[in-house]
């Protein structure tokens, strides 16, 4: 089946995002994020207090989870806890997920992404208006997505596509932006060349089976389909 895998950060606003649980366990996310994140999103851990440059990061935007990029707050909600780790006072509702959560003598409160279960933080009852509480965050769980649309250095570095079937993706490429020359280079033959232009009801039944606007939608919601803003 072609995949196309385009995260478009412009596009976060925290509305219209599948919440279904991604069926994938610990073993498959360590592969996809990096291990110092992967130990607090999968295996519950903490982050030295004053570590993390999002904790000093008060610009408009939308923080996401690191694992699966589920919009988690807006930057409206953050505030200066002074306690070293990214602070919010409310979630977007719905995409949080919270348990009790026991350590020693402690009772605390965890919460995490709803979609892949990452471990996010805990919450605490000392927070500001209106909602009194505080959503205590690890940096590391969380990537920034300013409002202007651009993303952060990490995340402009590099951006990888993969596509099963070129014909299924080629129409998503047409005057989509740059791209770097690669050194080594074969082109297809001719008839393969533009072909969502020359044969557009192919082209369109391939896209329909191939499984392409399905995978979209599991992955982030039928707002991720073409022609949707």
């Amino acid at each position: 089946m072609g995949r196309l895998e385009v995260r478009e950060f412009h596009r976060v606003t925290g509305r219209a995002w599948d919440l279904g649980t991604l069926a994938h366990d610990p073993a498959f996310w360590r592969a996809h994020v990096p291990h110092a994140a992967w130990r607090i999103l999968f295996r519950g851990g903490t982050e030295r207090p004053f570590s993390s440059p999002l904790d000093e990061r008060y610009e408009d935007g939308t923080y996401v989870c690191a694992a699966c990029h589920l919009p988690l707050f807006s930057s409206d909600t953050k505030f200066d806890s002074r306690t070293g780790w990214p602070s919010f006072y409310q979630p977007f509702p719905g995409h949080v997920g919270t348990k009790q959560d026991r350590l020693l003598w402690m009772v605390r409160t965890e919460y995490h992404c709803i979609r892949c279960r990452g471990h996010q933080g805990h919450v605490f009852e000392d927070g500001p208006a209106p909602t009194g509480r505080r959503w205590c965050n690890n940096g590391l769980a969380l990537r920034f997505a300013p409002a202007t649309g651009h993303a952060d250095d990490e995340e402009r570095a590099t951006a990888l596509f993969a596509g099963g079937c070129f014909w299924c993706v080629e129409e998503a490429f047409d005057g989509g932006g740059q791209f770097c020359d690669r050194s080594t280079f074969y082109p297809a033959e001719e008839y393969h060349q533009n072909y969502y232009q020359k044969n557009p009801l192919r082209y369109r039944f391939y896209v329909t089976r191939c499984g392409r606007y399905a995978r979209l939608d599991q992955l982030w919601g039928s707002e991720a389909r073409p022609g949707k803003d």
